[in-house]
């Protein structure tokens, strides 16, 4: 009894086994999704036709069955065609080629490979993006293999025809709105501005001096300009932060020169800034020395303001570029070289960290400062070459070669005045020739840009308008600014998974890719998934797009 029923339920098990039906391969159910065009083309194994008709030497995309390939057509003859076939390997980024041929001979067709030749059955439509059919060994009495191929299309390829921020930007691509006296601090001292009549210099200055003797410190606004691009295409831009010259007694942020090139910059994308800060000394080397950290610790009190305020003043906080002429100049390496841990020894000598609060503890409650992209130094100095150390920051540097005010390699500033005074009030200062030298031999990019024969601030004329030499720098400034835009993007190559390539950076606008010597096979975001044929003799993948700041970029990686 126990056996009959043993009978009856393998009987049962092989009856529902031969009519389940059997589940489709990969190509059979892409094969199923596809609609061939009106005049595709059909080819059978039991009729003699014209192997030439197939005029293609593209690359398809597909499967055969349940397994994977990329093949290509490259010979067609009456008899004959001839190609390569190259199968996916799960989880690997390599194609290897192998060749195969299908002939017609002896009213039967081959599949002709290196080792074997084996007659086949098949029927194929093809039209000009689709091979769908099946095809069987004859003879083996094997069941039908379901084939569906696709055209490979390279994706869509463009390169950014962007001119923002670029060396032939128009100086009128963008309208701007300028924001003047911006409060970004307050802080006790002298003044805050004091523009300068170029006629009647040298009685400025001496009247400051002597207006400082009786006066005392008091709060002051620190204020700057602001100028926004009208650009509603770009929300986040880089921003380049001004410090106008005056010796850090006169001076003023609406200065000519100071806003020709803040009306410049902003005109091509930028946001730019000038900005005021304390000035005004008592005729001691100790208070000048006060007066140029009180200035630092202002340079910073704007930078950590403009970092706060970022995102209503549409500004890219990881792109902020600063710079200055003469004391501004000082000014603006003082606020990237020293620190409360690395500066000049004055400062502890004096105590001023106790006296005034150090570098970043002035001006505002605003508390983080944004890294610097790039200085621009105009006939500026350091006090101190080895405050350079550490510091990986791009320098582009303008000064006259007989600069008389601020040296032009090192020494005392206004060296040329009567008994020593320079040598009395100002400490020995590193100019930049040395500047430029001591970051060559740290292997930090700089520029340097002597300018023969000429004397302090060669950027201007007698009345304080700007000169031939004014558009020069401006043209350096935007270039040697352009170059460090545009540097970082790279393509990263995944760990894990040797088919996935990505671009890294958060602030990809859009990105797309081309590929030569394999294949993109998929897409999502800024990462790519590539298969790369062996037999290619080169292969590379190239990216290109826009940063949200608008700058074009383009990155290759090869493999």
């Amino acid at each position: 009894m126990k056996t009959r029923t043993l009978v009856y339920l393998l009987a049962l098990a092989c009856l529902v086994a031969s009519c389940r039906k059997k589940e489709a391969t990969k190509a059979e159910k892409r094969g199923q999704q596809v609609e061939l065009s009106k005049d595709a083309a059909v080819f059978k194994a039991d009729k003699d036709f014209d192997l030439s008709t197939i005029k293609t030497k593209d690359f398809y995309f597909g499967e055969v069955g349940d397994n994977s390939y990329f093949i290509i057509i490259e010979h067609t003859e009456h008899n004959r065609v001839s190609g390569r076939y190259y199968p996916v390997v799960k989880g690997s980024n390599k194609l290897t080629a192998h060749k195969f041929e299908v002939e017609h001979k002896n009213s039967e067709y081959l599949f002709c490979t290196p080792d074997n030749d084996i007659p086949i059955e098949f029927e194929i439509s093809m039209d000009a993006d689709h091979v769908v059919g099946w095809y069987k060994p004859a003879n083996f009495g094997r069941e039908k293999e379901h084939l569906t191929f696709e055209k490979y299309h390279d994706p869509d390829f463009r390169i950014s025809e962007s001119k923002r921020y670029a060396p032939d930007c128009p100086s009128d691509l963008l309208t701007f709105t300028k924001k003047a006296d911006v409060v970004y601090g307050k802080a006790k001292g002298y003044w805050t501005s004091k523009p300068i009549q170029h006629e009647k210099m040298g009685k400025t200055v001496v009247q400051s001096i002597l207006k400082t003797a009786s006066a005392r410190k008091k709060e002051q606004n620190l204020t700057l300009d602001l100028y926004l691009p009208n650009d509603t295409a770009v929300k986040q831009r880089p921003i380049i932060v001004l410090f106008h010259g005056g010796a850090f007694l006169v001076g003023d942020k609406a200065a000519p020169t100071s806003t020709t090139w803040c009306e410049h910059f902003a005109s091509i994308g930028y946001v730019t800034a000038s900005v005021n800060y304390r000035l005004g000394f008592k005729l001691s080397k100790e208070a000048i020395q006060e007066c140029g950290y009180e200035a630092i610790q202002d340079a910073n009190a704007a930078l950590r303001f403009l970092l706060t305020h970022a995102e209503e003043y549409g500004i890219d906080t990881n792109n902020f570029f600063i710079g200055g002429t003469s004391a501004g100049s000082i000014t603006a390496l003082g606020s990237v070289y020293m620190t409360d841990r690395k500066h000049p020894g004055f400062v502890d000598e004096l105590g001023l960290k106790e006296k005034v609060g150090g570098f970043e503890a002035s001006g505002n409650n605003c508390k983080r400062k944004p890294k610097i992209k790039a200085i621009a130094n105009m006939w500026g100095a350091v006090y101190d070459l080895d405050e350079l150390d550490g510091h990986n920051i791009p320098v582009i540097s303008f000064h006259g070669t007989d600069d008389n005010l601020v040296p032009y390699d090192q020494g005392f500033p206004f060296s040329e005045l009567k008994s020593k005074i320079g040598e009395r009030l100002y400490d020995k200062m590193y100019g930049s020739k040395a500047i430029h030298e001591r970051l060559d031999s740290l292997n930090v990019l700089n520029r340097f840009y002597p300018i023969a024969e000429a004397k302090h601030a060669p950027y201007e004329d007698h009345s304080g308008k700007p000169n031939a030499t004014y558009f020069f720098i401006q043209n350096k400034l935007q270039s040697f600014f352009y170059k460090i835009l545009c540097k970082g993007k790279s393509i990263e190559h995944d760990k894990k998974d040797p088919r996935i390539y990505r671009l890294p950076a958060k602030d990809v606008a859009w990105s797309n890719w081309q590929i030569e010597g394999g294949f993109i096979v998929g897409q999502e975001g800024n990462t790519v998934t590539v298969l790369w044929r062996s037999d290619a003799p080169k292969r590379i993948l190239t990216a290109a797009g826009e940063c949200q700041n608008g700058v074009p970029f383009q990155c290759k990686i090869s493999q």
